[in-house]
């Protein structure tokens, strides 16, 4: 084959375009005429087909009427079905009297329902994949963002192949796989799910598990990123693996800090060059101890919700990710469409996002999130959540950080010297889906911007 011809039986990508999209319409006719001989398949079938499966418009509509008369516990005849059509005045549209005789005589036996069903759900879902290919290969003319298309594309993909429905499973056959899970970690004598290397905090929070979202919140300055970033070196020192997205921050700038934090340096020193050679070696013996750890850093400037997700789906099938920290939640750019919605939209929808995220890929995200300014002078709360109350809600777990000292007057620092040593610090668990609410005492210490259980200075 030459570098200038084209593969056997390769045909121009327009005549793809041009053909007409699968569909059976046969198999929407037996769907159709079996639930009209036996109602009571259509309890199966709508496991398999939703109304926007039906590629012919009547058959649609027929549909979605059959179901409201049996959500009705109303009896799926032909009397009730047309007195229901014309009164949504679709009754004509559909084809009338005689497209729907048609419909009743299509089977002759409803035995056959789940079959067409599946047939019009596999058509369904042939035309879906050309859809989101079709809106990819524009978006990819028009030039936008190839990780963003791209990103955009997989997801659309992964949930189409997921399928419609999920299939219901007996309890006696979940409390197996469950008990196999707790035997399983029980026999590896290693702490269940991920932790954050703090005991009273641990303690009060319990494990931090595969599928869940635990969104740390604070006041700018407060201290969430040295505490996501301790809790990521923390699981990746205890052997999972790790990813921090640092929306805010070069990778840079944050290994400094924690280098600073292992060598026990005050990262101002650093930060103004004020170090001498002992300094610059003990950096270089905390770098060395970052040599084979499992932890994975990336700050893209800006990303949306769709990078995001490419990006967590690579590392956890390259690198068995367990742990993944957004830094934060805020900076996540809205994509496409969602930049006409309110800001409040626009960040619910990046909170479920990492939310399904998280359940989608089996690890455990850690959102941080902002406070708004009525936290500054009182104890925060999740009611100072800022932009949007679905932060709350999608979240497993809440924790707020407090320094009851903050140094802050209405909103001012105070200019001056810091208190020399550390300081008191609380966690506050405002939420938890599988324990109470409480407030852990931690300790800050400013100096290389790590928190501790009091216990541990």
């Amino acid at each position: 084959m030459t570098a200038t011809s084209k593969p056997r039986n390769s045909k121009p990508a327009a005549d793809y375009f041009d053909r007409q999209p699968p569909m059976d319409l046969q198999a929407e006719l037996g769907v159709l005429g079996s639930i009209f001989l036996l109602p009571d398949v259509l309890d199966d079938v709508a496991l398999i087909v939703r109304p926007d499966d039906f590629y012919d418009d009547a058959h649609r509509t027929l549909f979605i009427h059959m179901a409201g008369l049996h959500e009705e516990s109303k009896k799926i005849d032909a009397t009730l079905l047309v007195d229901r059509l014309k009164c949504a005045n679709v009754f004509e549209a559909i084809g009338g009297s005689a497209y729907l005789s048609k419909i009743i005589n299509s089977v002759p036996n409803a035995a056959h329902a789940t079959y067409y069903g599946e047939i019009v759900a596999r058509k369904s879902r042939l035309r879906e994949v050309i859809v989101a290919c079709t809106v990819a290969l524009r978006q990819a003319y028009d030039e936008d963002p190839s990780d963003e298309i791209v990103g955009t594309l997989e997801s659309k993909l992964t949930a189409l192949g997921q399928g419609h429905a999920q299939q219901c499973r007996l309890i006696a056959d979940v409390a197996a796989d469950a008990l196999a899970e707790i035997g399983q970690a029980a026999a590896s004598k290693t702490r269940r799910g991920a932790a954050t290397g703090l005991f009273d905090l641990d303690d009060a929070m319990g494990p931090m598990l595969a599928g869940e979202m635990v969104v740390i919140a604070a006041r700018t300055g407060q201290g969430k990123t040295a505490l996501a970033t301790q809790l990521a070196l923390h699981n990746a020192e205890k052997g999972r693996p790790g990813l921090i997205i640092s929306l805010e921050m070069r990778d840079r700038e944050l290994v400094q800090r924690v280098l600073c934090g292992w060598a026990e340096l005050d990262s101002r020193d650093v930060r103004a060059g004020r170090l001498e050679s002992p300094q610059l070696e003990q950096l270089r013996l905390a770098a060395d101890a970052a040599t084979g750890l499992p932890l994975w850093i990336w700050d893209p400037g800006t990303a949306t919700l769709a990078d995001i997700r490419g990006v967590v789906r690579h590392a956890v099938k390259a690198s068995g990710i367990q742990v993944v920290v957004v830094d934060y939640l805020g900076l996540v750019r809205p994509a496409g469409d969602e930049r006409r919605l309110q800001r409040y939209e626009q960040v619910g929808l990046i909170s479920s996002g990492l939310k399904r995220l998280a359940k989608e890929s089996g690890v455990v995200v850690i959102s941080l999130a902002q406070l708004n300014r009525d936290a500054v002078d009182e104890e925060p709360k999740l009611s100072h959540l800022r932009e949007s109350g679905a932060i709350e809600q999608d979240a497993d777990t809440v924790v707020l950080i407090h320094h009851p000292d903050t140094r802050q007057k209405n909103g001012t620092k105070i200019i001056g010297p810091a208190p020399p040593g550390p300081t008191d610090a609380f966690a506050i668990v405002a939420k938890h889906r599988h324990s109470q609410v409480c407030r852990v005492r931690l300790t800050w210490n400013p100096r290389d911007t790590r928190f501790a259980s009091p216990q541990s200075f």
